[in-house]
This record gives C-alpha cells, structure tokens and sequence, in this order.
C-alpha cells in the first residue's frame, strides 16, 4: 500500500485553454474522465456564472507604516470564494494565518478588493474576509443537500502561485476520508476526496457540482511518501462550511439550512454488482 501524504495547497502549475472571458484568463485541466460528457460541455458556462464568486488571495502582515519597509509584507497566497452580498470571503485557514491580517482580493478584470481576516479557526481549516467594497462581486450558492454521489462530476476553480487561474475538472471519489487529518496548527475531522489534480495556491478554492452549485473548499492534496501528486485532493464539505459561516456572520436560510446536515447521514452509495456471464 501507498503511503499518502497530506499536503496543504499554497503555491504552482496551470491548464492550457481559456473557459472565461470576463477579463481573466481561465485556464482547463482536466486530470481524470468525468461522468457525463454534457458536463464537460457545460464547464464554460459554469465558469463564466460563477467567474464572479471567486477571487484569488495574497495574504499579508500589517507593520507599522512608519517603519521603512512597505506596510505590508506578503505571507501566504490562495484562493477563496464570495459567500454573501456584505463582502464576505471563505478560505482556508493556512491562507488566512490569523485575525487583522491585510488581504488584497483579485476577480475578474483583474479588480484589487482590500480587506482584512475577521475569523480562523484552525481545527477545520476555514478562515473568514470581509472585503472593503465587493461590488460587483457574487455570492456562491450552496448545494440544497451535502449527499453527492461518489463519482459524480465536479469543478474546482483556484489560482496555483504565480500562474494564471485555473479550472479543474474531476469527479468526486469519497463523501467521506472517515479520519481526523491534523498537519502543523491546522486541520480537520472530515472532507470529501476528490478526484482531482489540485496543486499549491488551490487552497480555499471553490468545488462546484454539475449546476454550479457550492459542494466544498480545497483544502489539501494527497501525495506518495516520494512526494509524487496522486490526482487526490481533500475538500471541507458545506454542513462544516455552513457552521463556521452562520457561527460569524448573519448567514442566509441556505447556509442555515445546512448546519445540522450530516455526512454520516447520507444513503451509502450503491455498488453495482457483477453477474456471471456464460
């Protein structure tokens, strides 16, 4: 058996064509078949709807402004996705690091938003932005129900480093990992695995499902003991999200919806047997 590896997403590698045109070059990777190839169809459409949900971060530590060095100095980059109409930003909690830390935002256009880390919480690995001036900024809508069918198509949007955005396109291997994962100050009790060729700058990034729906934020990707990328990928599922945003902002009725949902609840997925032919 392998020996895996959770690493969390901070930094390279890109697609090849654009799927965007909203004035930020998208590009598309897709790593693994997905199920349905009206999905693949759709990718444009979905990317161009939810263009505006999603910005890349760079992350920074105030200084003092009399202090010869900039006032800011940069410490972590990652991405993130809108949750509401007031300015506020989900990450990961490796991207944000801590409270008041000065957050520059970059959408479509390539428009600058400023803002500043309100909330981390570490074991989960969320972190809460709240930016200055959203507009024109869209919010994310959430799925209705966390349950996913294993191998249903998925589409995730982040920014590896210094490279262009990219859209990936995979499908979802596991509801659930069904362990606790911890690696330095921050962690978390359960994720989906996905199917999917996330690389570092991806943390915080927005999953949707084949409606453009919210399903879950990457979080981390999984490697060999030889460091070698398994196309696997974790992402914090929406009841956990829900929580933590409803915990620290006037969330809507659909975020609220899904606190109490579990994944534990969820049907198992059926398996399909096979019958002997003669």
């Amino acid at each position: 058996m392998k020996k895996l590896s959770i690493v969390p997403v901070l930094l390279a590698v890109a697609g090849c064509t654009s799927v965007a045109d909203n004035g930020r070059s998208i590009g598309l990777s897709q790593s693994v078949p997905v199920s349905s190839s009206a999905f693949l169809k759709d990718v444009k459409t979905i990317v161009s709807e939810r263009d505006y949900s999603y910005v890349s971060l760079a992350v920074s530590n105030p200084i003092n402004t009399s202090h010869p060095l900039p006032p800011t100095i940069e410490i972590t980059t990652g991405s993130g996705f809108v949750v509401d109409n007031n300015g506020y930003v989900v990450t990961a909690a490796h991207v944000g690091v801590a409270k008041n830390r000065v957050v520059i935002a970059t959408g479509p256009q390539g428009k600058k938003y400023r803002g500043r880390v309100v909330a981390v919480q570490r074991i989960g690995d969320m972190a809460l932005i709240k930016l200055d001036d959203p507009n024109p900024l869209t919010p994310v809508s959430p799925v209705s129900s966390p349950c996913i069918t294993p191998g249903a198509s998925i589409l995730s949007l982040g920014k590896p480093g210094l490279r262009r955005d990219i859209a990936r396109v995979g499908t979802l291997s596991e509801l659930r990992f069904g362990k606790p994962v911890r690696y330095l100050k921050y962690g978390y009790d359960e994720a989906m695995v996905l199917n999917l060729q996330t690389r570092r700058g991806e943390s915080g990034g927005p999953v949707f499902d084949n409606s453009g729906a919210l399903m879950g934020m990457i979080v981390s990707t999984l490697s060999s003991a030889a460091g070698t990328y398994l196309n696997l990928a974790h992402a914090i599922p929406t009841p956990a999200l829900a929580k933590f945003i409803c915990t620290n902002t006037k969330c809507q009725p659909a975020w609220r919806k899904l606190i109490k949902k579990k994944l534990s609840a969820c049907p198992a997925p059926v398996v399909a047997s096979l019958s002997k032919k003669s």
